[in-house]
């Protein structure tokens, strides 16, 4: 069974995911970045065997850590799954604005669809509550398209938003 508060979009014509562009890497320098990991992993052995050798654990910590925290850093914001992205589904929108935040919201929920302004970054969602959600990545003609599918369903639905209004669009 369904639920009566949930709505279906019909998102023909757009994009499931948008995240930025991934650059063409190349089998050469996908070679490259493969011998400069091999590279790291080996230095930092070097190091860690020295350290342990000759001066004990205390000094380990103190020459690998720095090593180890810049790798994870990088390896965490270059990650191309954890770059900030929008998802579409029919059920709910799902947007990763940074690397450590992610929110899922049905497009029940959803009061208003609003186009990046003159100063903004990127589009955005407002939310039930009045919480305002980027939608990071989505260019402004799918902006249109979302906000159309939204005010679509609504009307199949007949059904208001949390806004109160049919038309996909909340407070101007």
């Amino acid at each position: 069974m369904t639920d009566p508060l949930a709505l279906r979009l019909d998102l023909a014509g757009l994009q499931e995911r948008y995240a930025p562009p991934r650059p063409p890497t190349s089998p050469r320098a996908r070679r490259a970045l493969l011998v400069l990991g091999v590279t790291t992993v080996l230095a930092m052995a070097v190091v860690v065997v020295r350290a342990v050798l000759s001066d004990g654990l205390a000094h380990l910590l103190l020459a690998v850590a720095p090593g180890l925290l810049l790798q994870a850093l990088f390896g965490l914001t270059a990650h191309p799954s954890l770059q900030p992205q929008t998802r579409l589904s029919p059920e709910e929108l799902d947007v990763r604005s940074a690397v450590v935040h992610r929110e899922r919201v049905p497009w029940a929920q959803v009061v208003d669809v609003r186009p990046a302004g003159r100063w903004e970054d990127s589009a955005h969602v407002e939310v039930a509550g009045g919480r305002l959600l980027p939608l990071p990545n989505v260019p402004p003609a799918d902006v249109v398209g979302v906000r159309e599918a939204l005010a679509a369903a609504r009307e199949r639905a007949g059904c208001a938003g949390p806004g109160g209004r049919t038309d996909g669009a909340g407070r101007d």
